[in-house]
């Protein structure tokens, strides 16, 4: 059976992860935000490590909790490298529909063009 270790510390992230996660949910289904969709990800990861940190089961678990912390912050610094650098297409799904748009409308310009 597993027990339960308590540590306000631990208590507290897993609260405010938990808070993190749902708000970025939130944003992701109002408005269709990828990157808010990433960072609620890697939240609830890191808010299972701090579950199994309030259990006696850390010790024993303790490569697979680096595991998990470590690809949580792959995926913030990814999520935020690639909004740094203005790649909001992978993280904005109708900013791909506007450049798709835009992109057609130059072509079917362009054949016009050739066409006269």
């Amino acid at each position: 059976m597993v027990a339960l270790v308590w540590s306000t510390i631990t208590a507290l992230n897993l609260l405010f992860c938990a808070v993190i996660f749902l708000l970025g949910l939130y944003v992701y289904f109002k408005h269709e935000n990828l990157l808010a969709l990433i960072i609620a990800l890697a939240f609830g990861l890191f808010g299972i490590s701090h579950a199994v940190g309030l259990t006696d089961l850390s010790a024993s678990m303790e490569f697979p909790l680096i595991v998990v912390r470590t690809t949580a912050y792959v995926i913030v610094v990814v999520a935020l490298v690639n909004e740094m650098f203005g790649c909001r297409m992978v993280c904005e799904p109708t900013a791909v529909k506007a450049a798709s748009k835009a992109l057609a409308k130059k072509k079917k310009t362009r054949r016009k063009k050739k066409k006269k």
